[in-house]
């Protein structure tokens, strides 16, 4: 055992033989560690100038047990995460030896801020505090809180609103339903998010707020509701475009701006999720045309590829045809100049040359079978 060790012990037994031979010696009792000695004032009022104790006596130090107005207690601790009240403060979690336990009856919440949320806390005097992240002595239900950064209002399907990953978001509520649209007796079901924030500069603002998921409802939910007119300017082929839907988006966006231009509700941006046109019965009746306009598209496609090919088939067959007749000139043309040479150049000698030269082994029309003549061929010339 360590030289500091031995010492602390015996300094411990030195002051308990001390406290027992004066607890011995004397007739007053020491109050015990982790007890409190009080005399309770009659007029004291919670909130009121007078104190709560006449007299308090703590641990270590000695009373008057025949005194009847003492009350020996144990001393007050206030739990981890709660605060105690002690009529005019709050009291944070600890030990606090100069109070009795039975004393302080009313423990609340702690407020304890995390990343990613502040608070707003009413003074009670008109101002208001805005609390960052942390610790802090103020009861739980004496602030809203509040989340900071982007948040999200998403419209859902009914069917959908219990289902938590479907919904993810600040508030959800049902589908823009009983939508107009321009040129058409029916009606749209739009499914929208809006990206929001709030501004955190204005604690009094935000104060006002009380129950954020109402505030949103009103002013953002009830707002999105009454602009069901807002589509009426679309035709159902242009909220099926891309540019129709960013055009909707706008047209709900500057309702929502307007709502909320006088609240700390911030409102950035609307995203039209998805659009339905009419009811079951007419979403398959219009799937059904659409389907059956396919096949007749399809159809017609497919006869005007084979009547393009058939136009390049007989385009082909033409140009073969011009090329084999181009041939045949161009070789009646040949046998005409190779005959011409020909005649030229055997003007001269017997016909039978020219004739030999010209047919090859033919019988000539002037010859008969045997070979003799059956008539006198004209003098050749070129």
């Amino acid at each position: 055992m360590s030289t500091f060790r031995k010492f602390g012990w015996l300094l411990v037994l030195s002051m308990t033989v001390v406290v027992l031979l004066s607890a011995c010696s004397g007739t007053e009792p020491i109050v015990s560690a982790g007890q409190v000695a009080v005399k309770l004032n009659p007029a004291f009022l919670p909130g009121g100038n007078e104190p709560r104790y006449t007299s308090v006596i703590t641990a270590g130090n000695r009373y008057d047990v025949n005194d009847k107005g003492y009350e020996l207690k144990k001393i007050l601790i206030v739990p981890e995460g709660k605060l105690g009240w002690d009529g005019t403060r709050n009291l944070l979690p600890g030990p606090y030896p100069n109070l009795a336990e039975g004393d302080i009856t009313i423990f609340r919440d702690m407020t304890v801020i995390t990343t990613g949320w502040i608070a707003v806390h009413s003074t009670g005097d008109g101002t208001y505090q805005a609390l960052q992240p942390g610790r802090h002595a103020v009861p739980l239900e004496e602030v809203i809180r509040i989340p900071t950064g982007s948040l999200r209002y998403r419209t859902l399907a009914s069917e959908l609103l219990p289902d938590e990953n479907a919904c993810e978001s600040f508030k959800c509520e049902t589908s823009i339903t009983r939508a107009s649209v321009s040129g058409s007796q029916v009606e749209a079901t739009v499914d929208v998010d809006v990206l929001f924030h709030f501004d955190t500069t204005d604690p009094q603002a935000l104060w006002k707020l009380q129950d954020l998921e109402v505030a949103v409802q009103n002013f953002v939910g009830s707002t999105l509701r009454g602009s069901r007119a807002a589509s009426s300017p679309f035709t159902i082929e242009q909220l099926k475009t891309q540019a129709g839907r960013e055009a909707l988006q706008e047209a709900y966006l500057q309702p929502l701006k307007a709502s909320t231009a006088a609240t700390p509700i911030i409102v950035d941006q609307v995203l039209v999720r998805s659009i339905t046109f009419g009811d079951e019965a007419w979403r398959q009746a219009q799937l059904q045309r659409e389907q059956e306009l396919a096949v007749e598209q399809n159809q017609a496609a497919l006869l005007q590829e084979q009547q393009k090919n058939l136009a390049a088939e007989n385009k082909l067959k033409a140009e073969r045809a011009a090329f084999a007749r181009e041939q045949a000139l161009l070789d009646a043309d040949n046998r005409v100049q190779v005959a011409q040479k020909l005649l030229t150049a055997y003007s001269t000698s017997d016909w039978r040359i020219l004739w030999v030269l010209m047919y090859g082994e033919q019988v000539p029309p002037f010859m008969n079978a045997d070979g003799n003549l059956s008539q006198q061929p004209e003098l050749l010339r070129p």
